[in-house]
C-alpha cells in the first residue's frame, strides 16, 4: 500500500542541502533517493480513491493527506513547485519538519522557470534522465493517464469487451473525484494558508462572488489575495433566488471563457446557496467538468450547497429543471462569516439541516410502518397506524371499505399540506414527528386518501410555544398546533377540486366513529349527540395573531388566506363557538361511549 512509501520517504529522506546553489541542485538530491523513487513510482500507479486507502489514513489520524495523494497522482504533470507544495501537505502527518522545508522549496521557487516547468521536465533534465525516459516509455503503454491526465482532480478509467465480429461493443466507464471538507475560521486572514496553498502555483484566482459579499468582505478579499501576489480575477453576481437562473449561468460560463479559464484551475466561488448553485453548474458544463473550491458564508450553503455534489438552476419557469453532479474539491465552511447573517437566515439554515434528517429519516419510517403491518397481517390483530409521512408507506395498505379493514390508515393534515419546499420559511415552526418530507411524499399521501387507503384524517395538535419553537435545532421540542385550522386546511383540498366534501366528512367524522365504535357520535342522526361544525365557504379568512385561539399564540398557517370560515361551533347540542366568539359556559364535555 501506499503508506509504506510515504513512512520510508517521510522518515529517511533527508534534504541534503538547506540553501541550494542551484535548482540542478535541487532536483538532484531528490533523484538520487531511492525514497523519493518509489514513492513517485507509488504516487501515479496506487488507486488513492480506494476505500482501503482512506480508512487506513482515518486510522492514523492522517485523513488531511487524501485530497493531496489523490491530486499528486498526476505527479509527473504538476509544476514542480505544485508538487512540493502537495507534497510538503501529504507528509504533514508523517513528518512536521520535512513538510515544513518541502514547503519553504515550493515558496523559494514559485516565482523561477524552474518551479513553474513540469515535474517530469526536470527529472528528464537530470543526471537520471535515462531512468525517467524509461519512465515515460513504459507509461505510454500501460498508464498514459500518469503522462496525460485529464484533471489533477478526478480519475476515470474502464474496460471494453466486444463480440467476435466487432459489431458489438460494451464499454464500461468510471469516474471518481473527490471533496474535502473543511471547519475553519477566518478564511481571509492573511495568516490562513489555506487559499494561499491552492492558488499561489496558479499564479491567479479566479473568484464568483456573491454581490452582498462583495459589498461586504470585497475589500478583505483583495488585501488577501494581493498580500500573498496572486492575481485575483472577480466575478460579482447578484444572488437572488430569482437570480438562479440559466441566463446566469450562461454567462458565468462566458465570463469563465473570456479569463481563459482551464480544467485544472479550481474556480473559487464565495457565497450562500445561490451562487453555490448556479456557480457550481457553471463549473461543471465548462470544458466538461471544471473543478471548484465552496467558500460558504451562510449555514445554508455550509450544509447544503457546499458539501453536496447536486448543482442546478431554474429554466422554462421550472425550479431546478437543469443540474448536474459536481462537487465542489475543497468545501471551506467559514463560521466567522455566521456573525454576520441575519437572524432568519440562520433559522433557514436549521431547516436545511432538518431537511438533510428527513431525508436520512424516510427508511426508518418505511421500516417501522412495514414491521407493524406485517405481524398485524401475519397474526390477524387490530392496527390503525397514525400519521404516515412517506409516499412509499402507502403500498402497505389496501383500498377496501372500512368496515372490511382489520388494518387501517391516518393522515395528519399537516403531511398533506406542508413538505420540504416549506422549511425554508417556517424553519423549525414545522418540526414534527415524524417529520415533513417531500413534495412527492406529499403527493403520495394526497393521492392515498383519494384512493381510500388512508382513512382517517387527524391533527397530532402540539401547542408548543413559540420560544420553544425558536431554540437551537437540537432542542426544539417536536409538533405544531393545528386543531384550530384543520378543517379549513381540509377544505382547501375540496377548492381545489382534490377532495369532495363528502371525503373530508368520512374521513374526519365518520370513518373514525365507525373505526373505534365510538357509540352515538360521528353522523347527523336522530337520538345521535349533535357534534358540529358550521362552515361559511364563501367567506375567506386570514390567519393572523389576533385571531389565533390556540394558548400558544402562534400557527405556521400566519398570513395564509383560507377560502372558508368556521362560523359556529356546536359540542353535545350547545353552540360552544360562534363569529370569533365562545360561550360563557364550556361545560359542554361529555364522556365517550364505546359499542362492544
Amino acid at each position: 500500500m501506499i503508506l509504506s512509501p510515504i513512512n520510508k520517504f517521510s522518515k529517511y529522506f533527508i534534504l541534503g542541502k538547506k540553501n541550494f546553489v542551484s535548482n540542478t541542485d535541487l532536483i538532484e538530491n531528490f533523484v538520487n533517493n531511492n525514497h523519493f523513487e518509489n514513492l513517485l513510482i507509488n504516487l501515479t500507479e496506487i488507486n488513492p480513491y480506494d476505500v482501503k486507502i482512506a480508512n487506513e489514513f482515518s486510522k492514523l489520524n492522517a485523513i488531511s493527506s487524501l485530497p493531496h495523494l489523490r491530486i499528486l497522482k498526476t505527479s509527473l504533470n504538476l509544476t514542480t513547485e505544485r508538487f512540493f507544495l502537495e507534497l510538503s501537505h501529504l507528509v504533514m502527518p508523517f513528518n512536521k519538519d520535512l513538510s515544513k522545508n518541502l514547503k519553504f522549496l515550493s515558496t523559494s521557487i514559485s516565482e523561477t522557470e524552474f518551479g513553474k516547468s513540469k515535474l517530469i521536465s526536470n527529472l528528464l533534465n537530470s543526471s537520471k534522465h535515462d531512468f525517467y525516459k524509461q519512465l515515460i516509455l513504459d507509461y505510454e503503454q500501460k498508464n498514459p493517464l500518469a503522462l496525460y491526465p485529464t484533471s489533477s482532480y478526478r480519475n476515470s478509467n474502464g474496460h471494453v469487451v466486444s463480440s467476435k465480429d466487432y459489431q458489438q461493443i460494451e464499454a464500461t466507464m468510471n469516474l471518481n473525484t473527490f471533496t474535502s471538507i473543511k471547519v475553519e475560521e477566518d478564511t481571509l486572514n492573511v495568516d490562513n494558508p489555506l487559499l494561499r496553498d491552492n492558488y499561489k502555483s496558479f499564479g491567479r484566482c479566479v473568484c464568483l462572488i456573491d454581490q452582498n459579499i462583495e459589498d461586504n468582505y470585497g475589500l478583505k478579499i483583495e488585501n488577501y489575495f494581493n498580500h500573498h501576489s496572486i492575481i485575483l480575477e472577480k466575478l460579482v453576481y447578484r444572488a437572488m433566488e430569482v437570480d438562479k437562473h440559466i441566463k446566469n449561468v450562461e454567462k458565468i460560463v462566458e465570463d469563465f471563457r473570456k479569463l481563459g479559464v482551464n480544467r485544472n484551475e479550481p474556480i473559487l466561488i464565495i457565497g450562500g446557496g445561490v451562487i453555490g448553485d448556479i456557480g457550481a453548474f457553471a463549473a461543471s458544463i465548462y470544458h466538461r467538468s471544471t473543478p471548484y473550491i465552496m467558500l460558504s458564508t451562510s449555514v445554508v450553503s455550509a450544509i447544503d450547497s457546499g458539501p453536496s455534489p447536486r448543482s442546478c438552476c431554474d429554466a422554462g419557469g421550472f425550479k431546478n429543471l437543469l443540474g448536474s453532479f459536481h462537487a465542489p474539491v475543497l468545501n471551506i465552511s467559514d463560521r466567522s462569516f455566521f456573525k454576520s447573517l441575519k437572524t432568519s437566515w440562520v433559522r433557514h439554515g436549521i431547516a436545511e439541516i432538518h431537511k438533510m434528517a428527513v431525508i436520512r429519516d424516510e427508511e426508518c419510517c418505511y421500516l417501522s410502518s412495514s414491521l407493524a403491518v406485517g405481524l398485524a397481517k401475519r397474526f390477524g390483530s387490530n392496527l390503525h397506524v397514525l400519521h404516515l409521512s412517506t409516499a412509499r408507506e402507502m403500498e402497505l395498505f389496501t383500498s377496501d371499505p372500512i368496515e372490511n379493514k382489520h388494518i387501517t390508515a391516518e393522515g395528519c393534515v399537516h403531511h398533506l399540506t406542508f413538505s420540504d419546499k416549506d422549511y425554508e420559511k417556517l424553519g423549525n415552526l414545522i418540526v414534527c414527528n415524524p417529520s415533513i418530507k417531500t413534495e412527492e411524499d406529499r403527493l403520495g399521501i394526497i393521492e392515498a386518501v383519494k384512493a381510500n387507503k388512508i382513512d382517517i384524517f387527524a391533527t397530532d395538535h402540539a401547542p408548543h410555544t413559540f420560544e420553544e419553537k425558536s431554540q437551537n435545532y437540537p432542542n426544539i421540542p417536536a409538533g405544531i398546533p393545528l386543531v384550530q385550522h384543520s378543517l379549513q386546511m381540509l377544505l382547501e383540498f375540496y377548492f381545489d377540486d382534490i377532495f369532495s366534501l363528502e371525503m373530508i366528512v368520512e374521513k374526519s367524522s365518520h370513518n373514525v366513529a365507525k373505526r373505534f365504535n365510538i357509540k352515538d357520535r360521528g353522523f347527523l342522526r336522530e337520538g345521535y349527540f349533535a357534534d358540529i361544525t358550521c362552515v361559511d365557504i364563501e367567506k375567506t379568512y386570514t390567519v393572523n395573531k389576533e385571531n389565533i385561539l390556540h394558548k400558544c399564540g402562534w400557527s405556521p398557517l400566519e398570513n395564509r388566506t383560507m377560502r372558508s370560515s368556521i362560523h359556529a361551533t356546536i359540542l353535545n347540542g350547545n353552540i360552544a363557538y360562534k363569529e370569533g366568539q365562545f360561550s360563557e359556559s364550556l361545560n359542554y364535555g361529555h364522556r365517550l361511549e364505546f359499542d362492544n
